[in-house]
């Protein structure tokens, strides 16, 4: 491993929490990064933050290279490259009237002399709803993944801007809302492949908690499929998908499965109309047991086809952040880290994973949080051989 970066990096002047959550690789090899850091007001404010290809705060882009958003309390999940406007564009959530959540996006120039427009994509409809993916297509459109929650139940939605302005015409004033599934879909991920969104999470039905995809195309007109569910056994509660990614092959969703006595990993392949892709791994799944309870919080493809995982596993008692990659026949490639998986820190070091993507070398860049000597969460970035 080689890393590129470890530390406040410089958004916070005293020992509060930082957590990175997703990050995007620009096309001159520069690293973009959002999340949230904690004010003195204990509220969260969500950055954005612009590092060169070594790990340096980009001071063209701000004085400490974050853009940090104060008012109102927000949190970064999502960030993408808007490759027509050149501009960066976060997703999250921000307080909204009171303690309702809604969407919040920041739209920025890479530059501190260009302009930064922030503000809510708000569905007008539910008691809360949060932003967990975000991309834009090549028309300059930014695209989201949205979990709302209306009389109790979490559902998907998606919605499309231009600029932090709704575009009106998508679906129904701006925002495209799947049938009631009468269970709780609550999104954990969206990503876009090709032309078409996808939205994985959990349905809990309160029962048996399976994991879902559902899908719809950037145009809003169609989709090629609506919702696929997926149950892992009748004894696995906690079935759930936290990330989605895909190539010219098909879609990967990774999350995990409670087998009765811990969380263990997987990923699901399926191919572009919601079948099982059979050929990968076990029946079209791959599974990892790395510890006491796995999670997988990121996934990315690279350009061989193969698979890089990012999360936390909790090994007697500590979480430890984790990378590890799958062949594209969906094996554990052995080849890489020890075994097929690289530790970011110590045994002892509680940390996570959030964020994975693949940089032009091939290499995979990851973000997350490390808890300090001082016992708060410090940002990290690392890029691994």
């Amino acid at each position: 491993m080689s890393g590129i970066a470890s530390s406040t990096l410089g958004i916070n002047t005293s020992n509060r929490n930082e957590v990175a959550r997703d990050l995007v690789i620009l096309p001159d090899g520069r690293i973009a990064l959002t999340g949230a850091a904690t004010q003195a007001s204990g509220l969260n404010a969500m950055f954005v933050g612009l590092l060169s290809t070594a790990g340096a705060a980009d001071t063209l882009f701000r004085a400490n290279g974050f853009l940090t958003q104060t008012s109102p309390a927000s949190t970064g999940l999502a960030i993408a490259w808007n490759a027509s406007a050149s501009r960066i564009v976060a997703v999250g959530s921000a307080i909204f009237s009171g303690t309702t959540e809604r969407p919040y996006v920041i739209d920025t120039a890479v530059l501190s002399t260009g302009s930064t427009d922030a503000g809510y994509v708000n569905p007008g409809t539910g008691t809360a709803s949060v932003a967990w993916g975000v991309a834009t297509n090549p028309g300059g459109r930014t695209h989201y993944g949205i979990a709302s929650l209306t009389s109790s139940l979490w559902s998907p939605m998606t919605s499309r801007s231009s600029g932090i302005t709704v575009d009106t015409s998508f679906g129904v004033g701006g925002f495209f809302s799947f049938p009631p599934s009468g269970s709780s879909d609550l999104v954990r991920d969206a990503s876009a492949v090709g032309t078409t969104m996808y939205l994985v999470g959990t349905r809990e039905n309160g029962i048996d908690d399976n994991a879902f995809i559902a899908t719809r195309s950037l145009d809003g007109t169609s989709s090629a499929f609506s919702q696929v569910v997926w149950d892992f056994g009748a004894d696995n509660t906690d079935d759930g998908w936290f990330a989605v990614a895909g190539n010219a092959s098909g879609i990967f969703a990774a999350g995990s499965t409670d087998n009765g006595s811990d969380e263990n990993l997987l990923i699901v392949a399926l191919n572009t109309d919601g079948s099982t892709r059979t050929a990968f791994g076990t029946a079209g799944v791959f599974t990892l047991d790395l510890g006491d309870t796995d999670r997988v919080e990121d996934i990315a493809v690279d350009g061989s086809g193969r698979l890089i995982i990012v999360g936390r596993s909790s090994q007697g008692g500590v979480d430890r952040a984790f990378v590890a990659r799958v062949t594209a026949a969906g094996a554990l490639d052995t080849t890489y880290g020890t075994g097929g998986v690289t530790y970011l820190f110590g045994a002892t070091v509680e940390s996570e994973a959030f964020g994975v993507a693949i940089d032009a070398s091939g290499k995979a860049v990851v973000v997350g949080s490390i808890v300090s000597a001082s016992g708060t969460d410090d940002v990290f970035v690392a890029r691994l051989n």
